[in-house]
């Protein structure tokens, strides 16, 4: 479930969200690992509140990783690093950013993600992250060639 607490994306309640769950994923418990919907970084009644909820309603669900999309500002690194890491630290499993992106000029993009990438290789919660590319060239043009910003995030330490 792809942003369910958004209208554009999966737009699911927390409870139906839960009872498909229950339905399609639990059964695969113990021969996968599975993540939580990937929720988004939005103000309540979305994002951690949506995620809150949705725990809530599946009690006892087999749960092994939670999974959410982060955007906002190159320029706002610290939001950044707070959210990843208090998901981390509140929900107590390992973390998958399946998308993350960050607006503004090219340069600023470059320098978030030459900060960015060193602190995600570095915590401890995350075990993977995504930079978000879909429908756009950022990281690489229609021939495949790397970008600008695909070359940092292809050599940044």
């Amino acid at each position: 479930m792809n942003e369910p607490d958004l209208e554009s994306q999966s737009n699911l309640s927390p409870a139906a969200a839960a009872a498909l769950w229950k339905q399609f994923m639990e059964p695969f418990a113990g021969k996968a690992k599975l993540c939580s919907p990937a929720i988004s970084n939005g103000p309540a009644p979305m994002g951690e509140a949506w995620l809150d909820e949705f725990l809530s309603a599946c009690d006892g669900c087999t749960i092994d990783c939670i999974a959410f999309t982060i955007f906002d500002s190159a320029t706002n690194v610290d939001n950044f690093k707070s959210y990843i890491t208090n998901m981390g630290t509140k929900y107590g499993k390992p973390t998958w950013i399946t998308e993350f992106g960050a607006s503004g000029s090219t340069q600023d993009q470059e320098n978030f993600l030459e900060e960015m990438l060193p602190f995600l290789d570095n915590l401890t919660t995350v075990e993977g992250y995504a930079y978000f590319m879909a429908g756009n060239d950022i990281l690489v043009d229609d021939s495949g060639n790397l970008l600008p910003l695909g070359q940092v995030y292809n050599t940044a330490p």
